[in-house]
């Protein structure tokens, strides 16, 4: 296992808005209210934008992204989606 936190850029960001939307759909099979997220968790522009304003990270394991983690925004503590 080779974990990397990696910045990540607009090139990453379909993979990453497929990773992002699995999670939060998914919060309902373990006690979420319903399936979905924040606005913008299932937009590929989105998380090109923040790739593009440096605020999108990924995480690597043997350089294949695993999770997806935006810098820290508007105060907000910065939180792993997994896939």
């Amino acid at each position: 296992m080779s974990l990397q936190l990696l910045k990540a850029g607009t090139s990453d960001a379909l993979t990453l808005n497929g990773i992002s939307k699995r999670a939060f759909d998914s919060d309902v099979f373990v006690g979420g209210p319903s399936a979905g997220g924040h606005p913008g968790y299932m937009s590929v522009s989105f998380h090109t934008k923040m790739g593009r304003q440096g605020h999108l990270y990924k995480l690597t394991d043997e350089g294949l992204i695993i999770s997806r983690e935006f810098g820290r925004l508007h105060g907000v503590q910065p939180a792993f989606i997994w896939k």
